[in-house]
C-alpha cells in the first residue's frame, strides 16, 4: 500500500493506492495519528488506485469521525472500484461518509457544504 497526502487549499487529498491489508491498516493508523498532530483539515479520501482493501480498514476510518467532527472537518470518499464499493455498501459506509464518483464531485460537496 502507498499513501500520498496532497494539499488542494484548505483540502488534503489522501491517495490510497494498491492493496490495503492487515499492515496497511496499521500504516493507515500511523497516518491519522500523524495528521492529527499536524492539525485536522477537510479530508478526501482518493481511493482511485485503490484495488483492495480489508474492511478493518474503513472501521479505522470510521472511527476518525469523531475527531474530524469536533474538529469542524469532514471526510469524503471518491472513485472507490466496485469491489470497494460492495464493501462500503455492506458496511454501511455511505451513512456516515460520503461517497463521491470522481474527484471533483468530492471537492465540490466540500466547498458547497459547510462542515459540521
Amino acid at each position: 500500500m502507498k499513501l500520498t497526502l496532497k494539499e488542494k487549499g484548505p483540502i488534503h487529498i489522501l491517495v490510497v493506492a494498491d492493496k490495503v491489508d492487515r499492515a496497511g491498516v496499521d500504516s493507515l493508523a500511523l497516518f491519522f495519528q500523524g495528521y492529527a498532530k499536524r492539525g485536522l483539515h477537510d479530508l478526501v479520501l482518493d481511493l482511485s488506485e485503490t484495488q483492495s482493501l480489508v474492511s478493518a480498514a474503513f472501521g479505522l476510518i470510521l472511527s476518525q469521525l469523531d475527531a474530524f467532527d469536533k474538529a469542524g472537518k469532514r471526510i469524503v470518499i471518491f472513485s472507490p472500484n466496485e469491489k470497494v464499493t460492495t464493501l462500503l455498501e455492506r458496511m454501511g459506509v455511505p451513512e456516515s461518509i460520503p461517497v463521491f464518483a470522481d474527484r471533483q464531485q468530492a471537492l465540490d460537496a466540500l466547498a458547497a457544504a459547510p462542515g459540521p
